[in-house]
């Protein structure tokens, strides 16, 4: 492909998305359309995304894109982009000139620089296995953030249909065995252990000042942790307006005060539901204990197969994995998530950052 008529530009946020456009996410975000990618972009408490593309002969080729986040650190906000709709496509690439084929590589070193001139602190993503090479080329450094995956399973049968995919005897009667025993032990105890209580309630904008004061104490607690900057508005646009899934927001009180939080997720995987803990934060043992097993209640009123959550290794004051355990969560311990990350602030070291693990961080 000689004479290629080759443009980089940032888009203006004001436009309309061009079909084009949402027809090229559609390899990275199937069933992307407009009013999913103006919350994705354009809906953020912090502020409007920034969005890059490059094309070739007027043909959409890279896609480079941020949402832009508000995080605490050490009593501070920051403000954070994530890297959140990377995309190239290689068939255009690879016939362009040697020297014109890192067009991707441009586009995110010019959407880099625009985002210095933001006063961006730090960019974070997790990229895919195929595009790390690329992003560490521009300047990006490789981490890996390890964490614990818990899970209660509700409903183990499509479970393991999914993974043994065999219609032999021997695999029936073995899925037949394992059900046996769940339903003699596993699954009585995780119903034991589910509780509704009339302390939790779903959370909702008259809520605001209460989200405020709680995550004002919780931010001193754990003020060496980097978190999301939650506020009713990070909460509105994260999780009640997601066009992606259905979220619940609720609340742990005490005597009429707040003093912790979960979100959970439904996902619809295949065929079959399973649940997603997002996010949990808690002042105290107690309000830990009843949203865990409020959760469980939950999981199963929603007839999900699983429930899932994300917390950081185990330590010695780690009561959450306890308190999992307790609940009847298996716990697997061997997990880590490539995080690729770029701090703009000389200030933040990335071997001092300590992450506070959860769902949130890398889900939309």
């Amino acid at each position: 492909m000689e004479h290629s008529n080759i443009s980089i530009k940032k888009l203006n946020l004001i436009e309309e998305p061009s079909i084009e456009l949402i027809n090229f996410l559609q390899n990275i975000f199937p069933g992307i359309n407009k009013r999913k990618w103006d919350w994705e972009y354009k809906k953020s408490p912090a502020g409007e995304g920034i969005v890059w593309i490059a094309t070739v002969n007027k043909v959409i080729s890279v896609h480079y894109a941020f949402i832009i986040l508000s995080f605490i650190y050490k009593n501070r906000v920051i403000k954070v982009a994530k890297a959140e709709g990377s995309l190239a496509d290689i068939n255009i690439l690879k016939k362009l000139p040697k020297k014109e084929r890192r067009l991707f590589i441009k586009t995110v070193d010019l959407a880099i620089e625009d985002l210095k001139k933001q006063k961006i602190d730090f960019i974070y993503g997790f990229p895919n296995k195929k595009a790390i090479k690329s992003q560490i080329s521009s300047g990006y450094e490789l981490i890996k953030i390890p964490f614990n995956f818990s899970r209660a399973i509700l409903n183990i049968n499509p479970i393991l249909k999914e993974k043994i995919n065999n219609n032999k005897i021997y695999y029936k009667i073995f899925i037949f065995i394992i059900n046996l025993i769940l339903n003699i032990t596993y699954k009585p105890y995780l119903k034991y252990r589910s509780k509704n209580s009339a302390n939790i309630k779903i959370l909702s904008k008259n809520n605001e000042e209460g989200i405020k004061k709680f995550f004002n104490k919780w931010s001193t607690i754990n003020s060496e942790i980097i978190s999301m900057n939650r506020s009713w508005n990070f909460y509105k646009w994260r999780y009640e307006s997601n066009p992606y899934r259905k979220h619940i927001i609720s609340g742990f009180f005490n005597n009429n005060t707040l003093e912790g939080i979960i979100v959970c997720a439904i996902e619809e995987y295949r065929y079959y539901k399973r649940a997603h803990v997002m996010e949990i934060s808690y002042l105290n043992k107690n309000a830990l204990s009843s949203l865990l097993r409020w959760s469980l209640d939950w999981a199963h009123k929603e007839k999900v197969c699983s429930i899932d959550i994300w917390s950081e290794k185990e330590n010695k004051n780690n009561i959450l994995i306890n308190n999992l355990l307790k609940n009847g969560f298996l716990t697997n311990k061997n997990n880590n998530k490539n995080m690729i990350i770029k701090i703009i602030n000389n200030k933040l070291k990335i071997n001092d950052l300590k992450w506070s693990i959860h769902r949130y961080l890398e889900r939309i």
